[in-house]
């Protein structure tokens, strides 16, 4: 069975092994297996071998069931070469695209409403006449006064298919399963650039090529090249309409909210939001989905009161805090954590490996220096022996490296949850 190493495919192959239905892996070369060199290793040498799992990479000659082979020995020198394949790639396609976006290309899977890709080059937009009219319209609603609330009511009242709807994305989402559009997707639109010929882009990147996690970028560092593509809308409605959603912003009452984001609705899966009672004194939550759209019966209001909620919660993780109550407690937890996880272990037991290649390779050069010393071999020999065992030394030294590098990184966390149950304990006292 040749497998990549996907979180689909892979986690398929693991629960197949647990269930006993295999017994041997096989793949092309060890690449397939995974470019992580600390992930394949501790597959080939922890996990298959626990599992009486056969581990076979073809190219390679790599046969786990051959105890005493070379091969076997060197393949975490391959690990860690296919893992600097995978970055070196990585870090080739980010500047390929940092150059595409810098040249204006747009290069997103699916073009902003009111846009579609040009047939003729799928790096540009080209308008769209009649979605282009309901950005349009957008615009010239707010400048006649309509807040984006009344403009989503509005558009949803009509009929008019959301942007999800249109490139048939987010598939259970609430504006894909009921067509309703919200204030934040007329916000978004009404903020874009690109209405006025401006493409914005390089907003968000990966953390690295090995966690595909996306961050948000600094605006200042945005990529923008004005002129890029016909607009839709001119500057001056564009900038005037900005300066009236700048004078409508308040200040958002849920700011210092404990909950904050994280009430959803457990019937239609959407954000509760939290607001104040008629009087102003107390804090109710409500359901997004009933409140944009009450008279189309998508949902119930579930209103309570928020701050009788929050007390709630905040009682349920006292309790749980008195579980740990002590900075001995909580180092102690921590440590057994770390002491049994498969991950420290397998890290350790590299490094210990490392470090014993290391010391023989070092003994090997001295007693070599000693045999040039006492012309038991050539200066040709010399060199050419030296410098491959140099090489080596080099080769695991970097190997080291990464690998004090993720320990060092793994105790660092250790100590970082340490500061925030002390900053957690340091909050409850000043209450």
């Amino acid at each position: 069975m040749e497998l990549l190493l996907t979180d689909h495919g892979f986690n398929r192959l693991v629960s197949d092994i647990e269930d006993g239905k295999i017994n041997m892996v096989v793949t092309k070369d060890l690449s397939r297996l995974g470019r992580d060199y600390i992930q394949s290793g501790y597959y080939v040498e922890n996990y298959f071998p626990m599992k009486q799992v056969r581990y076979i990479s073809i190219l390679d000659n790599i046969d786990t069931s051959k105890r005493n082979s070379s091969e076997n020995d060197i393949a975490p020198f391959r690990s860690i070469l296919n893992e600097m394949y995978a970055k070196d790639i990585s870090k080739k396609v980010r500047i390929v695209l940092q150059q595409k976006k810098q040249n204006g290309q747009y290069l997103s899977t699916s073009a902003p409403i009111g846009y579609v890709k040009d047939p003729d080059n799928n790096h540009k937009l080209i308008i769209d006449e009649e979605e282009a009219e309901i950005v349009r319209r957008m615009f010239r609603m707010v400048i006649d006064g309509y807040g984006t609330v009344k403009i989503a009511n509005i558009f949803t009242e009509e009929g008019i298919p959301t942007p999800t709807q249109r490139i048939g994305i987010h598939e259970g989402s609430l504006s894909q399963k009921y067509g309703y559009w919200n204030s934040s997707s007329i916000r978004r639109i009404l903020r874009s650039k690109v209405y006025i010929g401006t493409l914005v882009q390089g907003k968000t990147q990966t953390l690295s090529y090995k966690v595909r996690k996306r961050i948000k970028i600094p605006q200042e560092i945005w990529i923008e090249i004005p002129d890029s593509h016909e607009p839709i809308v001119d500057e001056d409605t564009f900038y005037a309409v900005q300066r009236i959603l700048d004078s409508n912003v308040k200040q958002n009452v849920e700011t210092n909210r404990l909950l904050k984001g994280l009430l959803k609705c457990h019937e239609c899966g959407g954000s509760i939001s939290v607001s104040k009672g008629n009087k102003r004194k107390q804090q109710y939550t409500a359901c997004n989905l009933y409140r944009s759209n009450s008279k189309r019966g998508l949902c119930t209001p579930h209103t309570m009161n928020y701050d009788v909620l929050e007390e709630v919660v905040l009682e349920n993780v006292r309790e749980l805090c008195k579980l740990f109550s002590d900075r001995e407690t909580i180092e102690k937890k921590l440590k057994e954590k770390i002491e049994n996880s498969n991950y420290i272990s397998n890290l350790q037991r590299q490094l210990d490996e490392e470090l014993k290649k290391q010391e023989k390779l070092e003994k090997n050069l001295e007693k070599l220096y000693e045999d040039r010393l006492n012309d038991i071999i050539t200066v040709e020999m010399f060199t050419k022996m030296s410098n491959k065992i140099l090489e080596d030394v080099n080769k695991i030294g970097k190997a080291i490296t990464i690998l004090q590098d993720k320990k060092d990184e793994l105790a660092m966390n250790f100590y970082k949850s340490l500061e925030i149950w002390e900053e957690v304990e340091k909050r409850k006292v000043e209450k």
